[in-house]
C-alpha cells in the first residue's frame, strides 16, 4: 500500500504537522485511521485546536487522496490486540484450594 505524507498534500497548516508528527502521523492513512472513533475524532479536534466541521473537511480531503475503497476501510476500528482478562495456560493453585 502506497501511504501518502501529510507534509506532501497540502491540507494542513505547518504547525498541525509538527503537533502530529509529534504523535507519529505522519500520513492521511494514519491520520484517517486515528479518526475512525469518535474518540480520536476528539482528540484530533483538541489536538489541532479545530471543530468538528474543520476536521471533517481534512478527512473528506484526505479520503479523496487515499480513495474510497481504502478510506471506509481505515473508518472501520479494529481491535488490535487480545482484550480482556490474562489467564496463565497453567494458572498456579490458590493458596488453601483442594
Amino acid at each position: 500500500m502506497k501511504e501518502h505524507a501529510l507534509n506532501e498534500l497540502n491540507v494542513l497548516t505547518e504547525t498541525a504537522l509538527a503537533v502530529l508528527r509529534q504523535r507519529w502521523i505522519e500520513t492521511a492513512e494514519q491520520l484517517l485511521g486515528a479518526a475512525a472513533t469518535p474518540e480520536g475524532k476528539a482528540g484530533l479536534q483538541g489536538l489541532l485546536a479545530c471543530d468538528g466541521a474543520a476536521l471533517e473537511v481534512v478527512l473528506a480531503r484526505l479520503g479523496a487522496v487515499v480513495g474510497p475503497a481504502l478510506q471506509a476501510e481505515l473508518a472501520r476500528p479494529v481491535v488490535a490486540g487480545k482484550l480482556g482478562l490474562i489467564i496463565p495456560e497453567n494458572p498456579p493453585e490458590r493458596p488453601g484450594a483442594g
